[in-house]
């Protein structure tokens, strides 16, 4: 049934619930027009409607019968306000969609009879609190998403969702979130998709996901992150695709992803990544120390991708456009045999190194525009392939290009 794009302003108990001479079979998959049933016993419906208002009771007794509604719609209107009842009775519900609502809050138990439902969409609404146990028997629960809200970690903390052991995704990107607290996604063993992009989070912890063992794909992008502890993606193995851009992390530990051994397509855009080679000391600078000491480290260094993201046989993308790296050494691409995509456009780059692309033979598409190269060798790859598409824009003042073998 779908009621969306209406001024819908409330739903009142029972109202979704078929009546006593009705039958609700041509709802069940959200849309059959029941008109001309109503319509053929409104008459008598309503004659004998005055005879026995005294003793009618309200649609949400138990007298009204069970809904064998599936799906509904309730997006686009203007709900501020829902009440504990107004979806009692529905329990055969398995899509339900609030989204793009003025919802606040939810009332406590408003779910507790949608025990099939498992699709929930919460997204583009301006919830700023949520009752501890508000999916609370939710166990066949498989998409959940809450983005678009405002949500902080004094409500999306341990304990909201236990018991969703079936959820697949999780959206809570768009939210105020600053931190994810240990224990937050325990219950979520099999969740395969989590996005907490356009948050406030500066940290990962640990063992923030350490019960995420299916996790597929994992967003953090646009966040304040200005570092990763090199055991917070430890436990995801089968890992396929990460997202770190837009955040201000300077650096990422060696052994970041040592354990994603399948992750084929990860980007870290935007960030300000200052990975100093060997030759000049392997540290990291901070963000404070890199912005008030961005010209000295750009003479005195030579900035080249991270030891992190080598050693990695199933990637084929990587975008790091946007960051600080000086250098292509033939060891920034070591161990990436399936790289076909590399973006390091927008950086400070001024020269790639002899053999750079050897340990990365599978590349397709390089694009290296908007750096600093004054000349530029268009490379062929071990055994006289050549790269196939690079790209250059403005920011590059290349004054020569050759061709040569690596």
């Amino acid at each position: 049934m779908s009621l969306s794009g209406n001024r819908l302003t409330t739903v009142p108990p029972g109202a979704l619930l078929p009546r006593d001479n009705d039958s609700d079979d041509g709802i069940d998959d959200g849309g059959g027009d029941t008109s001309s049933s109503s319509s053929s016993s409104s008459s008598s419906s309503s004659s004998s409607s005055s005879s026995s208002s005294s003793s009618s009771t309200s649609p949400s007794s138990s007298s009204s019968p069970p809904s064998r509604l599936l799906h509904l719609d309730l997006s686009r209107n203007e709900l501020s306000v829902l009440v504990s009842d107004a979806l009692v009775g529905l329990s055969s519900l398995r899509r339900l969609d609030l989204s793009h609502n003025r919802l606040a809050s939810l009332p406590p138990g408003l779910l507790r009879g949608c025990t099939r439902l498992k699709e929930l969409a919460l997204q583009n609404n301006t919830l700023g609190t949520l009752d501890a146990a508000a999916f609370r028997g939710l166990a066949d629960l498989r998409v959940l998403d809450l983005s678009g809200n405002r949500l902080d970690e004094n409500w999306v903390r341990p304990g909201l969702f236990d018991g969703l052991r079936a959820l697949v995704v999780l959206d809570l990107s768009g939210n105020h979130l600053s931190k994810v607290d240990d224990g937050l996604f325990e219950d979520l063993g099999e969740l395969q998709v989590l996005n907490l992009a356009h948050n406030s989070l500066r940290t990962m912890s640990s063992t923030a996901l350490r019960s995420q063992l299916n996790l597929h794909a994992l967003s953090l992008s646009s966040n304040r992150l200005e570092s990763l502890h090199q055991h917070a993606l430890s436990s995801l193995a089968v890992l396929h695709s990460l997202a770190l851009d837009h955040n201000a992390l300077h650096s990422l530990h060696p052994r970041t992803l040592k354990n994603c051994t399948g992750i084929a397509e990860v980007t870290i855009s935007n960030n300000l990544l200052t990975q100093v080679t060997r030759r000049h000391g392997h540290h990291a600078l901070s963000v404070e120390n890199e912005k008030k000491n961005n010209n000295a480290t750009k003479k005195t260094s030579l900035i080249q991708i991270p030891l992190a993201l080598r050693d990695l046989p199933s990637l084929t993308t990587l975008d790091l456009s946007s960051n600080v790296i000086g250098v292509l050494k033939r060891s920034s691409l070591q161990g990436l045999p399936r790289l076909t995509g590399l973006k390091v456009g927008r950086n400070e780059l001024s020269r790639i190194a002899e053999g750079a692309f050897k340990e990365a033979p599978a590349i397709r598409h390089l694009d290296l525009g908007g750096n600093r190269f004054q000349k530029l060798e268009q490379v062929r790859k071990k055994g006289g392939g050549r790269i196939g598409d690079v790209q250059f824009f403005n920011r590059n003042s290349v004054k020569k290009i050759t061709s040569t073998s690596n």
